[in-house]
């Protein structure tokens, strides 16, 4: 089980798609004012979270890592994301950009300190992760984050763009590295992986991903008919 790959977090998605509209839709019209929804997403925050901390001290830290229960926690922070964008555009803005240079400090603190196998990510941390990120994804979006620039450079978009190739990836690298490769250097398989990754990341993303963004199926995915000029990468070339 522990050796699937990265795919497994799609049914985990594929659930909550799901689910989200039959609970999500409801609520905002039961709630009249939407912004009551962002209240109700935090509040459920808690049990979710409590829930994280049981699983962890029951069966330890892959059954949290893999369960719907346990990581449904990230996906209502994303909700909780696109109700702020739909009803806070202008106050927020203001503050974003200086609450977003503290949450790219605490998701480095977090990235640096954390383990998947500690109690301190299943115990809270892991949702704080995921509110640090939605600070720093909405300070994007409103435009008013101070590391916009950093972030617009040519190889870090270019690294977005392949970012679910790296996802995807990343596990089967490092387990046939492991497997196979561990009479190599260590600072050899530092730089090995890394670059094995981002090469196979380029070439699914060029021989698969956009041509299939290009096709015919994803343009009535996205409404437009079959002779609509296809979206065009952001990316040159």
């Amino acid at each position: 089980m522990k050796d699937n790959v990265a795919i497994w977090s799609l049914s985990i998605e594929g659930q909550f798609y799901i689910v989200a509209p039959l609970v999500v839709i409801p609520l905002a019209i039961a709630a009249r004012k939407t912004r009551w929804v962002g209240v109700v997403l935090v509040a459920a925050l808690v049990p979710l979270v409590l829930n994280s901390a049981r699983v962890y001290d029951k069966k330890g830290w892959f059954d949290v890592y893999i369960r719907t229960d346990t990581r449904i926690s990230s996906l209502v922070i994303g909700v909780l994301g696109a109700f702020i964008w739909l009803n806070f555009r202008n106050t927020l803005p203001r503050v974003l950009g200086f609450m977003s240079l503290a949450a790219v400090a605490a998701t480095g603190v977090i990235v640096a300190k954390g383990r998947a196998d500690g109690p301190f990510i299943w115990k809270g941390g892991m949702a704080l992760f995921d509110l640090a990120c939605l600070v720093v994804i909405l300070s994007l979006a409103f435009a008013c984050c101070p590391l916009v620039r950093i972030l617009e450079l040519r190889p870090l978009k270019w690294l977005g763009e392949i970012s679910y190739g790296l996802y995807l990836w990343q596990l089967p690298v490092v387990w046939l590295v492991n497997r196979h490769g561990l009479s190599l250097d260590w600072r050899f398989r530092l730089v090995f992986i890394p670059f094995v990754v981002v090469a196979m990341s380029a070439v699914t993303y060029k021989y698969f991903e956009r041509p299939l963004m290009r096709s015919g199926f994803a343009r009535k995915l996205r409404g437009q008919g079959a002779s609509s000029r296809p979206v065009e990468s952001t990316r040159a070339g």
